[in-house]
């Protein structure tokens, strides 16, 4: 009975060309279960060749339009199985990039701000000196303890 029905050639599916407007972490999770998807979309496949084959006379133009129609499938699967899994390489990669920009973005800003003098704030413009330096214009015996509530010792 399987021989004398028609059989159509298998298509691929057409593709969505919509860009995701989802954070890089959503998308990584759904481009991730999508691959887990079409893995276990191929394992069904392959368990269905042998089902398949028992269907047809052997010889048959049925079974040969058959196989060409399932190995067309497999081929596809396999093709989206690794395409979709560069994408999620590709996906980590970027945001592992993006992360360690980031944090030179942080260490450089952090650095800055360290290398600049900390000014005395009780100190007016007035008391320091004119040519840029934060020394005391006082005495180079003079000791002033750090902090917020400067004191300010003679030795």
């Amino acid at each position: 009975m399987a021989d004398r029905i028609y059989i159509n050639d298998w298509r691929a599916p057409g593709h969505s060309i919509v860009a995701s407007s989802h954070e890089e972490e959503t998308q990584l999770e759904a481009l991730q279960r999508y691959a887990e998807k079409l893995k276990s979309d191929l394992e069904k496949h392959n368990h269905l060749r042998e089902p398949m084959i028992a269907l047809y006379t052997p010889k048959s133009s049925n079974l040969a339009k058959a196989m060409i129609n399932w190995e067309s499938k497999s081929q596809y699967l396999l093709a989206e199985i690794v395409k979709y899994e560069k994408y999620v390489e590709s996906l980590k990669a970027a945001m592992k990039e993006r992360l360690r920009r980031q944090g030179e973005k942080a260490l450089e800003r952090a650095l800055r701000s360290s290398s600049t003098p900390a000014l005395n704030p009780s100190r007016s413009a007035t008391d320091l000196p004119r040519d840029g330096s934060t020394e005391s214009q006082e005495g180079e015996g003079d000791v002033v303890t750090p902090g917020p509530h400067q004191v300010k010792f003679n030795k």
